[in-house]
């Protein structure tokens, strides 16, 4: 619980050095003198890199590695593996774009457009995880739980197979 505290906190304060990189590219969208520019544009894209890649992160110390990066590992879900190289290669780019000789405007663009393909492949991988996890190899036993999916007796699948299994061997005997 700390460590998920911890870096949700590192999380957010780099949502203010985003804000304030922002503030700072608002005040003067067409600056006459460069000299700040660099690291201006350093500044908010290494915040912009820092809260998207915290993001899968922190879903790995919500959910657990194993359960997270489960489709991805186990190759049986194509989608989420791609979708996931995507926000990553995404991510890298928005940091790397600040070697890019940029106006204040046009760094700000170019980073908004950034955010919304991120954005994007976050909703196609967490509704490939979804479908894997719900539809997928996972459901029918390779993990050994269904993460509460109710079963035909109303508990979870994993308690109905433990429920059968005793129940089987109680009539054996």
């Amino acid at each position: 619980m700390m460590v998920y505290l911890s870096v949700y906190m590192i999380k957010a304060m780099f949502v203010v050095f985003v804000g304030i990189g922002i503030k700072i590219c608002q005040y003067d969208p067409i600056p006459e003198q460069d000299f700040f520019m660099e690291d201006l544009r350093f500044l908010l894209s290494l915040s912009l890199f820092v809260v998207f890649i915290l993001r899968p992160v922190i879903k790995c110390i919500h959910e657990s590695p194993s359960g997270y990066l489960a489709p991805f590992f186990s190759l049986a879900s194509p989608t989420f593996i791609v979708a996931s190289i995507c926000h990553t290669c995404i991510t890298v780019a928005m940091l790397v774009v600040y070697l890019a000789d940029l106006q204040p405007w046009e760094l700000m663009l170019l980073q908004a457009c950034l955010c919304i393909a991120s954005a994007c492949s976050t909703f196609v991988e967490d509704y490939a995880r979804y479908h894997y996890l719900h539809h997928g190899h996972h459901r029918h036993g390779h993990h050994g739980h269904d993460h509460g999916k109710a079963g035909p007796g109303g508990g979870t699948e994993v308690a109905s197979v433990t429920v059968t299994t005793t129940s089987e061997t109680a009539a054996e005997a």
